[in-house]
C-alpha cells in the first residue's frame, strides 16, 4: 500500500510541477480565473482579460460564476459585477 501523498501521484501523471487542492468546482473555477488574469497582468498584457466559457452552462452559484453563464434569470443580481467578467 501507498503511502505517497496525492498531490505527488498527480503530478507524476500529469507532468505538472505544481498542484492546487480547492474545497469545490466553483473554487477551482473562480481560482483559475484570477490565476489567468494574473498571468496576463504580469506579463504586461493586462488587455487579454476574456475568458471563454460556454452560455448556459453551469459553472457555479457564486456572483463570478454565474456570470459566465449568459442567463437572463441571473441579471438583476449581477449588476454589482458589470464589467468584471
Amino acid at each position: 500500500m501507498s503511502t505517497m501523498p496525492v498531490e505527488t501521484n498527480v503530478l507524476d501523471v500529469k507532468g505538472l510541477q505544481t498542484v492546487f487542492f480547492t474545497n469545490s468546482g466553483v473554487e477551482a473555477w473562480e481560482c483559475g480565473v484570477k490565476l489567468i488574469r494574473k498571468h496576463f497582468y504580469s506579463k504586461g498584457e493586462p488587455q487579454k482579460n476574456r475568458i471563454i466559457v460556454i452560455e448556459g452552462a453551469f459553472h457555479g452559484r457564486t456572483l463570478g460564476a454565474l456570470a459566465a453563464t449568459g442567463q437572463k434569470a441571473s441579471e438583476p443580481s449581477l449588476e454589482t459585477l458589470r464589467g468584471v467578467l
